[in-house]
């Protein structure tokens, strides 16, 4: 039953005799269930009884506690324990989830706290329009607040998980938006780095950004297979010049430019350019997977298309269809370049299942399109 009372109260329930006495006990496990129908600071000023029979009162009201106390019968030196217990099991038979009714109350003042933290960060970036204060170390400050921010969102987000209010929807759409803003105020400050450092902080942005890009049509078809080749090109391009870029930062440290440049910053730079690697590895082999899985499909298409163009009007107009399909097929080599289509497409899975740090699910989805 401890554990059922709001750990505010400050009450510590030893046993069903005494500690019963002065009221606060059951109003505490009123509250607990339903909020807001207590004053319990205002009970004070009263005696036990009156807050005894205010309790019995408001229990047999609101919750449909049967009044099987009087206050008098507890309102001494050693109450009867047995009555006391029976007439508490009511509370806990009718409402067995007390502990997480409580938390529950607790979480959605954690919430709304929440909300009103993002909506005055999330406002402030707002007004600045992009231009971010210049100091790194109001940014870090920001950013640590935030990752003590995360466990509450985690906590909250797990709590309503089946439960979308309106408060819940609003957490959801600031909570990503206050990191794409903290995001763009950390591109600000490296590209603002002075000299060859500003420099190195830019192509540390457009390859985070590059990176963030993923905006694919859903659609198997030859549009999406041309619009993945243009970014896999220009994926290849922009990486190219990683061990180049790395190496002009590792030069950099060496030299008198570095003190312009706080220390966290520079730390923090440079296990951005140690994570982009392996990161862009994964984006181009994902890159090529779906190109060779969009060409495949697109082959398979052509071919269905094909096929469903045969006409059985009569046997002579079938006969010509299926002439003109056999054709088709062997001009173009079909079969032969469906199966060299096919290897290249084992090759590259092999590869994106090696390099490409894909889920189980994702494992099982392209064993199952191969099969």
């Amino acid at each position: 039953v401890n554990n059922a009372l709001p750990k505010s109260s400050g009450l510590e329930v030893r046993d069903f005799g005494t500690s019963w006495r002065d009221g606060f006990a059951f109003l505490s496990l009123i509250d607990a269930i339903k909020t807001n129908v207590i004053n319990i600071a205002e009970m004070k000023k009263y005696n036990n009884r009156y807050r005894l029979d205010t309790a019995f009162n408001i229990a047999e009201a609101e919750l449909g506690i049967a009044r099987l106390l009087d206050a008098e019968d507890v309102d001494v030196g050693s109450p009867d324990e047995k009555s006391i217990m029976t007439y508490v099991a009511q509370f806990l038979h009718k409402y067995p989830d007390v502990k997480n009714m409580n938390s529950k109350s607790e979480s959605e003042q954690e919430l709304l706290d929440l909300l009103n933290w993002l909506r005055s960060a999330v406002s402030y970036y707002d007004r600045l329009n992009g231009a971010y204060p210049n100091n790194y170390e109001l940014y870090e400050n920001m950013f640590h607040e935030k990752s003590e921010k995360h466990n509450v969102y985690k906590k909250v987000k797990n709590i309503y998980a089946s439960k979308i209010t309106p408060e819940v929807q609003e957490l959801n759409n600031l909570w990503p938006l206050l990191e794409k803003q903290l995001q763009q105020w950390l591109w600000y400050l490296d590209c603002n780095l002075p000299d060859q450092f500003g420099v190195i902080g830019l192509w540390l942005c457009n390859g985070e950004k590059i990176l963030n890009d993923d905006d694919i049509p859903n659609s198997m078809n030859e549009e999406t297979a041309s619009l993945i080749s243009k970014k896999l090109e220009a994926h290849k391009q922009f990486f190219a010049a990683y061990y180049e870029v790395l190496e002009t930062f590792n030069e950099l440290k060496t030299t008198n430019l570095v003190r312009a440049v706080p220390e966290n910053q520079l730390n923090n730079i440079h296990t951005r350019l140690i994570q982009i690697e392996p990161r862009a590895r994964q984006r181009r082999i994902k890159l090529k997977f779906l190109e060779h899985k969009c060409c495949l499909i697109a082959f398979l298409n052509l071919l269905e298309n094909k096929i469903n163009s045969v006409k059985y009007n009569n046997e002579d107009v079938v006969k010509q269809s299926l002439d003109q399909l056999k054709n088709f097929v062997t001009k173009n080599q079909i079969m032969q370049e469906f199966e060299k289509a096919l290897v290249d497409m084992r090759q590259v899975i092999e590869e994106y299942k090696m390099d490409g740090n894909i889920s189980k699910k994702e494992v099982y989805n392209i064993d199952l399109f191969l099969r």
